[in-house]
């Protein structure tokens, strides 16, 4: 998930302490990569969810959509 600002720590614990299901994520400068191990569509963890606890915006693209982003440019 790529976000317009970086989140403080203070922010990635809110966000962490949110998680009820199998999700986990690890925090870049700018940007999250997220784990849904049982699926993006049944997790309660939402890009809204996101943007709430981090208090920034961001997009949410797979890998895959990534590596062509990354290419094109």
């Amino acid at each position: 998930m790529a976000l317009k600002s970086a989140p403080t720590a203070a922010a990635l614990a809110a966000l962490k302490s949110v998680i009820t299901g199998g999700e986990y994520f690890q925090a870049g400068e700018r940007c999250l990569y997220l784990v849904y191990p049982d699926g993006i569509g049944r997790s309660k963890l939402t890009n809204v969810l996101i943007d709430r606890k981090l208090g920034t915006s961001g997009t949410a693209r797979n890998w895959n959509t990534m590596l062509k982003i990354v290419a094109l440019m």
